[in-house]
């Protein structure tokens, strides 16, 4: 895979019901969120232009925004973020962020992560249907933006996720509104370890989505790490996919797929989507796919 706009890339792997992504792009990270606000209907309105010019008085200009975000750094990656819901009501210390709940379903347009869930649909792996059932394998969550929005969006999806990281989860859990149940579990182990484990078993997938970077810029391609492109694994990723499943990273997985392409990310040029299929695409599903969500035109 080249990283075409970027010296520094990173590449999520998507791996769906019958085809593959990998991200290629740039990571920043900061951090803040907290439970969901409520209250009493007779209490004073809050809207939003008076809420940012309360912001303008208590913090200066350099803070106003026109939406409200919780994000993750390290160092001068961006590990993750989400819109916040900014509350309609005075109540208590109401301009403390940290109170404010993620609206974990909120996609912008044209993002990293917006490309790689509609190459879920648009390659034929799931189908587009908000009742779509599938099995959905995420390795190197950070702290869940897509398997959540999948949880809360798709309510029959079976999701599982692998992070190396467990402060990651936590981090999810606290301030992402990461949920854990029956149709979405999350295990802190090592991603090779785990396609290894699963292989053996028998599991399948109809998407796998590999996520799993290494925070350097002395590094080509950030995502997937190296570990991720020895034969061996790409092996035991083909074996967990289901027939019409999806892989990413097009150098190191093309023969094994039948149909590989690449996508430059819109709002993002430095970042590259690599999709590989087992089977051939299916024809007009970007068309439908704007359709299914409201969308006027492609993105």
């Amino acid at each position: 895979m080249v990283c075409m706009f970027s010296r520094v890339c990173l590449i999520p792997l998507i791996i769906l019901l019958g085809t593959l992504q990998i991200y290629i792009s740039m990571n920043k990270l900061s951090v803040q969120s907290g439970p969901q606000i409520t209250g009493d209907a007779s209490l004073e309105d809050l809207h939003i232009e008076q809420l940012v010019e309360e912001f303008k008085e208590k913090y200066g200009m350099n803070r106003v925004m026109y939406s409200f975000w919780r994000v993750v750094f390290y160092n001068d990656y961006e590990l993750t973020s989400g819109l916040l819901k900014a509350p309609t009501k005075k109540i208590g210390d109401y301009i403390d962020t940290t109170m404010w709940e993620v609206d974990m379903t909120y996609m912008q347009p044209g993002v990293v992560n917006d490309v790689v869930i509609r190459e879920m649909f648009v390659s034929g792996a799931i189908e587009m249907s908000r009742d779509a059932k599938a099995n959905v394998l995420v390795i190197g969550m950070g702290a869940g933006h897509i398997n959540t929005l999948l949880y809360l969006t798709y309510p029959n999806l079976n999701i599982t996720a692998i992070e190396l990281e467990w402060p990651m989860i936590r981090v999810g859990l606290k301030w992402f509104g990461l949920k854990i149940d029956g149709r979405h579990t999350v295990e802190a182990m090592d991603g090779i370890s785990f396609l290894k484990k699963a292989a053996i078993s028998g599991h399948k997938y109809d998407v796998i989505h590999i996520d799993a970077c290494v925070m350097s810029f002395e590094e080509d391609i950030n995502c997937p790490t190296k570990a991720f492109l020895p034969p061996l694994v790409v092996k035991n990723i083909h074996r967990l996919l289901s027939d019409k499943g999806v892989q990413g990273v097009k150098d190191a997985y093309k023969k094994y797929f039948r149909e590989c392409k690449t996508e430059v990310v819109p709002i993002d040029k430095g970042n590259v989507i690599v999709s590989c299929t087992k089977q051939l695409r299916p024809k007009g599903l970007k068309e439908k796919y704007n359709i299914f969500l409201g969308r006027k035109e492609q993105d």
